[in-house]
């Protein structure tokens, strides 16, 4: 069963052929327009009484894309239900239990259709366009609390850290050392206290945005 998070097969055809549109709508500025259009639309193709995982033939669900009249699309209204004459509580129980998933699936998916555009925003950096840092400086400026950047991908180096601890472990201790050592020469230098010291450095690397003990250890989260 498809990962109901995601889109596969026909549903995920359909998505990708309003991207052309989606880049020129970006530009002139109606995000929100389009992406409720999609939402519509992927509701009339895909309701949500079909299974996720149904398999649907590409070719009539495209050609019913091709014909659909935008325009005459509306809000699915999903309203409470009222109990019927003759109706028994427990069939009128079970009729609000389904109104409560329809309405839930519905918003899920519209949810999920929204950041699937976003995810792929024009304006966003990619992978070509990214300068991407060395994954061990980007561990190391993490543990140190350097400003960071926006990441596409924030689990990355955490995933490869956990993966080689045998090599990640001995350079953080590395890196811990040679900051003590700092704060320790400083601290006799300048004759203050740990705290002090800490505080002092902390307090420059707000003001300033940056400090240049850490700048070499810039991180994207």
């Amino acid at each position: 069963m498809p990962n109901p998070g995601a889109f596969h097969g026909v549903r995920l055809a359909v998505l990708k052929s309003f991207l052309d549109e989606w880049r020129q709508v970006v530009e002139d500025g109606n995000e929100l327009e389009f992406l409720s259009k999609v939402i519509h639309v992927f509701h009339a193709l895909f309701p949500e009484t079909l299974a996720p995982d149904a398999e649907l033939d590409e070719e009539v669900i495209m050609a019913r894309l091709a014909s659909l009249n935008v325009e005459d699309l509306e809000d699915p209204i999903f309203m409470p239900p009222v109990q019927q004459h003759g109706q028994s509580n427990t069939e009128y129980e079970a009729a609000k239990v389904e109104y409560e998933e329809l309405k839930k699936q519905y918003v899920f998916r519209a949810d999920q259709i929204s950041r699937w555009f976003n995810y792929r925003h024009p304006s966003r950096p990619t992978h070509e366009t990214r300068k991407e840092p060395d994954t061990l400086d980007r561990l190391l400026g993490k543990l140190s609390g350097a400003p960071s950047n926006p990441c596409c991908r924030k689990s990355a180096f955490t995933v490869w850290a956990q993966a080689h601890p045998e090599i990640v472990q001995p350079l953080i201790d590395q890196r811990v050392l040679e900051l003590e050592a700092q704060v320790a020469a400083q601290e006799k230098k300048q004759g203050l206290t740990t705290t002090e010291l800490l505080s002092n450095v902390a307090g420059k690397a707000v003001e300033s945005g940056t400090s240049n003990m850490l700048s070499r250890y810039s991180v994207q989260d």
